[in-house]
């Protein structure tokens, strides 16, 4: 008799965990189930389209930032030639105004 319950006990928790994997199986299709792959791309695009705006916004900032210095530089040779012209006038005329030129 202990033979037989201890073959009854094998065969019971060999069903139990026969059930037990059934169970997590069902639970794993309802988890799969409710997935849904395509909002997931579609979610991937706008992430996609978002990044390439925001790159986009990136270069036409540094672009902008290259014109700027470009400016700033421009205008900096322009000063520095009114300067030079300036200093010139006074040396070549040192007590005059520049209006009386």
């Amino acid at each position: 008799k202990l033979i037989e319950s201890e073959r009854t006990a094998a065969v019971l928790s060999k069903e139990k965990r026969r059930k037990t994997t059934w169970t997590r199986l069902i639970q794993l299709g309802r988890g799969l189930s409710r997935m849904n792959p395509g909002k997931w791309i579609d979610d991937l695009e706008e992430d996609q389209q978002l990044a390439d705006r925001l790159e986009e916004m990136n270069n036409e900032n540094a672009q902008e930032e290259e014109r700027k210095a470009i400016c700033r530089k421009a205008q900096d040779a322009c000063l520095q030639a009114l300067v030079e012209h300036l200093n010139s006038f006074l040396e070549e005329y040192p007590k005059a105004l520049y209006e009386d030129r």
